[in-house]
């Protein structure tokens, strides 16, 4: 699956989204930190957790968050991120694995994967998932 989405939704049925990340695989002392943006007309946001965080430690899977209508029907096109960044002092090796999927009332899901491979050394990593949203 590719680790980006088009899609296609008219301005006015751009309602509010809830955006599930889930992981699983090789942890071995990480640790994950995760960042959802989203672009539409102006700046990019980031878009808070239920607690009201806009980065949120990702040991706990699934996360979940409401990506408020408003923050996607602001132009023709919007684009939604997910960012994973990775920190692993412990320089082992191990896969992580992360599926995406996104759910706009009254729409089809959409869903998206990647994967971050870690290599013997390797302190470090930034995963990517997306979506854009086109009108039809």
């Amino acid at each position: 699956m590719p680790t980006s989405q088009w899609l296609k939704v008219a301005i006015a049925d751009r309602k509010d989204a809830q955006l599930t990340v889930e992981r699983s695989g090789d942890l071995y002392g990480c640790q994950l930190t995760l960042f959802v943006k989203v672009q539409s007309a102006g700046d990019p946001e980031l878009i808070p957790d239920a607690q009201g965080n806009t980065s949120t430690d990702f040991m706990v899977s699934p996360n979940a968050r409401t990506i408020p209508a408003s923050k996607l029907n602001g132009g023709d096109t919007a684009y939604l991120d997910v960012i994973v960044t990775v920190s692993q002092p412990a320089k082992m090796s191990g896969n992580i694995d992360f599926t995406a999927r996104l759910e706009i009332a009254g729409q089809p899901a959409s869903q998206t994967d990647n994967k971050i491979a870690l290599k013997p050394g390797d302190d470090a990593d930034v995963m990517h998932l997306g979506w854009e949203i086109d009108k039809p």
